[in-house]
Formats: structure tokens, sequence, C-alpha cells
């Protein structure tokens, strides 16, 4: 077994016992990727192989990146996968406008594991003092953000 280049990564490919599909890792190294196929040669010497978890349940990474998810992260995952197929052109695009405005610059980048009603009352008040942004081709008529748009 040997890493073979692909791009700017190093991959192997390996079979499992008792697992029918061969398995592909991506390295970023040559090293990382012979230290893996050490680890690989070792657990097959000792009985021990078994495909990596993210193999077996591919929602296995999908967890541990939640657990690390931030609040723009998390909104960006939402719009993909419910806004672009339910919601129309302009909901989509005021949709937009406020997460890039108004959560993300504010929010964004706090982890959803720490965000507390606290802080989003706090996040909440802020944004009323602030100005609004008005989107492209709309007449600016608020010096603030709007209640019904914070809500």
């Amino acid at each position: 077994m040997k890493p073979t280049k692909h791009g700017n990564k190093f991959r192997i490919t390996y079979r499992c016992p008792n697992y029918p599909d061969l398995i592909h890792e991506s390295f970023d190294t040559e090293e990382e990727a012979n230290l893996r196929i050490a680890q690989i040669l070792l657990e097959k010497k000792n009985n021990k192989l078994l495909p990596p978890a993210s193999v077996v349940d591919p929602d296995a990474n999908h967890a541990l990146a939640q657990e690390t998810m931030t609040v723009s992260q998390l909104l960006d995952e939402y719009v993909n996968l419910y806004g672009l197929n339910h919601w129309s052109e302009s909901t989509l695009s005021s949709t937009m406008h406020r997460i890039t405005h108004y959560i993300n610059p504010y929010i964004g980048a706090i982890p959803i594991k720490s965000l507390t009603t606290h802080r989003l009352e706090r996040f909440y008040r802020k944004l009323l003092r602030e100005p609004a942004v008005c989107p492209k081709g709309k007449e600016h008529l608020q010096t603030t953000i709007a209640p019904s748009v914070v809500e």
C-alpha cells in the first residue's frame, strides 16, 4: 500500500475485513499518509482493523462538526438545505441580506453551543440601535433597523 498524490493531497486506499467497499482517506502530507498506512498494517496484523466511523456512519462527521458549528455555518447550511428549495427568489434575497448585514457581523462567529438567551437579548437590543443597511435599488426610509426586521 502506497500513498498516491491527488492534487495537493495524498490518498490511500485499503479494504477492511467484513466491509464490502474500498476505503479512501486523504491527507495533507505524505508523512501523515505513511503514518496512517503503518497504523492500518498494525491493526490488520492484530485483527483490530475497523473502517473509520465516517465511512460506516456519514453523519458521524456531521455530529462532530455540530459541536463546533458557528451561527454563520448553521445559517448557511439552513439556507442551502431548506431556503434554496422552498423560498421564492425575493424571500431568499431578503433573508440573505439580513443574514449578511445583521447577523453574521455580530454573532456569526459565535459557536452555537455558547449561544445563550442573555447573549441573544444583548444582540437584539444592540440591533435596535444600529443603522439600517438598505438593499441596492431600495429607497432608504429608516435610520435604524426596524423591530420587525430584528424579530
